[in-house]
């Protein structure tokens, strides 16, 4: 709880706060950030009382990683997917987006608020997305254009609007983000390559700048002035950024990315080395260079975990490898490290990594094979092998049927206690808790305890029936 008494005294804590435990009676109040846990077990191990309490996966293999085309039958398909805290996305080939799971701040998008929107739902206001992400009770896409488009929860003006003295509102529907500094000057984000969420900031990446808006409590906006709130922004010291990659579940608080050189920095929140610079305790607002590191290809941020893919800085000749640090409590950052660590370590047995994802307390990968690997947290079956144990070595996502690992796959996404999956052919498969809808099944843990969560992948029915 010291994470807890440290923040305290910021002025938007209490609505995090508010809204943390709000999500988590919604997931059944047992996982609650940094702590394990699932019925009947806070003893930290990770394992829950019955693993053959899921949702029934459908009984086939699985996608085919030879099945390069979408299926014919099916004219539309997702063409890439985001999520967050309790909310899942997937972007159509038609630039339609369909969101599920939490939407007790509007996050599913779909014109109204309600607990949970258990089927994927048309993003009112969204027709020309090319890629989305979520954050804790909140969504924004990508357009086309390169513009960005945000909904859901604006408390600390994550929507990128209601900054200028007026009453901060949620939206239920896509909005664009109002191109405007919080300096008075015109910010033009046509173009923008990448438009990610934070837990309750975003940034877009446009022409090797970083420019965010939201919550910058802890600096994790790039900000170096004291403002909890930040209407687009550019971030302090850091230029010729290749990719983004931000903390997006509740609580999360800190931002990283990739330079053209291939070198990693993040900034932010680091009270549990998550920035991976060596230190702890930490509110850092400018970027900062992870040491050890370099050649650096792809980056996931959990909670308070961070992990890339790179060579080491002493072997820059070897193969590329993952590399994680900060918290360690349920092996999230791997077997071999200490429970804080605050500088990189090597994850060992994914040779061939080539993408990465972070959730609250577990992390996944994508090898270059098509297959996912999936390490840490496990109370709700949220590394997808089947069991419910949570384990600090990687292993394979099984396929629906169990037998055998999913293949096929070419992104991958993690939430909070769920993550999914979309393969080769357009289809989106996720697993893990579905108390409140998050595997899109139009079922909740409210329709029986066999809905409450699935173990293996269960394909989620993103493409509306003509």
């Amino acid at each position: 709880m010291a994470y807890i008494h440290r923040l305290a005294g910021h002025r938007w804590f209490a609505l995090a706060l508010a809204l943390t435990l709000s999500l988590a009676a919604a997931c059944g109040g047992d996982d609650l950030p940094g702590t394990p846990g699932d019925d009947g077990d806070n003893d930290g191990d990770g394992q829950g009382t019955d693993p053959d309490a899921s949702v029934e996966p459908p009984d086939d293999a699985g996608p085919d990683l030879d099945a390069a085309q979408p299926d014919a039958a099916v004219a539309t398909t997702a063409r890439f997917i985001g999520m967050g805290n309790n909310v899942s996305c997937a972007v159509l080939s038609t630039g339609a987006v369909r969101c599920w799971g939490a939407n007790e701040q509007g996050q599913v998008g779909g014109g109204v608020i309600s607990a949970y929107m258990a089927s994927p739902t048309d993003v009112m206001g969204l027709t020309d997305a090319v890629s989305n992400d979520c954050g804790t009770a909140h969504c924004c896409a990508r357009t086309e254009a390169g513009g960005a488009k945000c909904w859901g929860w604006n408390a600390a003006g994550e929507l990128g609007a209601n900054l200028r003295g007026e009453e901060l509102g949620n939206r239920h529907t896509a909005g664009a983000v109002l191109e405007m500094s919080s300096e008075g000057a015109a910010v033009d984000l046509s173009g923008a390559s990448q438009v990610v969420a934070g837990g309750a900031h975003n940034c877009a990446l446009k022409d090797g700048d970083v420019w965010c808006w939201g919550w910058n409590q802890a600096g994790q906006s790039g900000i170096d002035r004291a403002e909890d709130k930040v209407l687009l922004a550019k971030a302090n010291g850091i230029a010729d950024v290749n990719e983004l990659a931000l903390a997006h579940v509740v609580l999360a608080e800190h931002s990283c990315a990739i330079k053209s050189s291939g070198e990693a920095v993040c900034w932010g929140l680091d009270f549990e080395g998550q920035l991976g610079d060596g230190t702890i305790g930490e509110i850092r607002h400018t970027a900062e260079p992870v040491p050890g590191l370099v050649q650096t290809t792809a980056m996931a941020a959990g909670q308070k975990h961070t992990c890339a893919i790179a060579r080491p800085a002493d072997a820059p000749e070897s193969e590329p490898a993952v590399f994680c640090w900060g918290l360690n409590n349920l092996g999230q950052a791997g077997p071999q490290a200490a429970n804080t660590q605050p500088v990189p370590i090597e994850v060992p047995g994914l040779s061939g990594a080539v993408a990465l994802a972070g959730g609250q307390s577990h992390t996944c990968a994508l090898l270059g094979t098509g297959r996912v690997r999936c390490w840490g947290a496990n109370n709700f079956g949220q590394l997808g092998d089947g069991t419910d144990v949570s384990r600090p070595a990687p292993d394979d996502v099984v396929n629906p049927n169990g037998e055998g690992p999913l293949s096929g796959v070419v992104q991958i996404a993690t939430g909070f206690g769920n993550s999914c999956a979309r393969t080769n052919n357009g289809r989106v498969y996720c697993w893990g808790d579905n108390n409140i809808g998050q595997l899109g099944q139009g079922t909740t843990g409210e329709d029986g305890e066999e809905h409450r969560r699935s173990l293996r992948p269960v394909e989620v029915p993103v493409v509306p029936k003509p």
